[in-house]
């Protein structure tokens, strides 16, 4: 469990790095990554909303 948190952790942080790497190639991988930025608190409150209604 805990390893998988570390590995994804990384990820979100190789990420966060390639995002805002200035070149013309990663303006599309910058534009999904803060879209999925937006979209994993959404997920994360739907899934909660459910449990707790379930």
């Amino acid at each position: 469990m805990q390893y998988s948190d570390v590995t994804a952790y990384r990820i979100i942080i190789q990420n966060y790095f390639l995002a805002f790497n200035p070149s013309a190639r990663e303006q599309r991988g910058q534009l999904f990554f803060l879209t999925s930025l937006l979209l994993i608190p959404c997920v994360f409150a739907l899934v909660s909303f459910l449990v707790k209604h379930l």
